[in-house]
């Protein structure tokens, strides 16, 4: 079974990559678009601050938290979040109506499923890699129950444009990454499940920057 979610274990920096503020500004413009009644709740937590560019830009929603698990990290040491393992969940007290995060490549799958299983909440949004998400048309061992069912369903996903520059330890910030990536929204449905059916999910262009 050729297995696209189990991914290797990267090399130390490899894993790392901070979110641009204009990246992370356009995301939570987008979440609030299609997701305006969650957006309008409190609190959200975003459990990979890295860099903070994502703890920024949701603040202009209100009240929320942070952690990342390098306590090096630059959102650690600006006071944005508090060290602290994501896939431990959310911080004691905090009761989160939305999750949103550019997770680790090597952990995105582990920490969607964390994300999915928070009482509370009610938006996951990921900012992913394009190919992380396998067409329709696939096998079905190229899928994954918490994407294409029936543990959950994509509510969204909205393609990144123009490609990214990370930054970050061995990142120079200014050499645009070669793949593709979108925002994944996962949406919890009026009956409480992660499924919504068999209709299509909606796909978005994102541009994030004009050129």
């Amino acid at each position: 079974m050729n297995n696209l979610f189990a991914l290797p274990s990267p090399q130390i920096g490899g894993d790392v990559a901070y979110t641009p503020a204009a990246v992370a500004r356009a995301c939570v413009c987008q979440i609030r678009a299609l997701c305006p009644e969650e957006t309008a709740l409190a609190p959200w937590w975003e459990p990979c601050a890295g860099g903070g560019a994502f703890v920024r830009a949701l603040a202009e929603l209100g009240h929320g938290a942070a952690t990342e698990l390098d306590p090096e990290a630059a959102s650690v040491r600006a006071g944005l979040a508090v060290q602290g393992d994501a896939l431990g969940g959310p911080p004691s007290g905090l009761n989160p109506v939305m999750i949103c995060t550019n997770p680790p490549f090597s952990d995105a799958t582990a920490i969607l499923k964390m994300a999915l299983a928070v009482p509370s909440c009610r938006v996951v949004a990921l900012l992913l890699l394009q190919s992380w998400i396998v067409c329709e048309g696939k096998g079905p061992e190229y899928r994954t129950p918490w994407v294409w069912g029936p543990e959950a369903t994509l509510y969204s996903q909205s393609v990144l444009y123009p490609r990214i520059a990370f930054e970050g330890p061995g990142r120079s910030g200014k050499e645009t990454d070669q793949r593709d990536y979108a925002l994944c929204i996962w949406r919890r449905t009026p009956d409480g499940s992660w499924c919504w059916g068999p209709g299509p999910v909606l796909l978005h262009r994102l541009v994030w920057r004009r050129k």
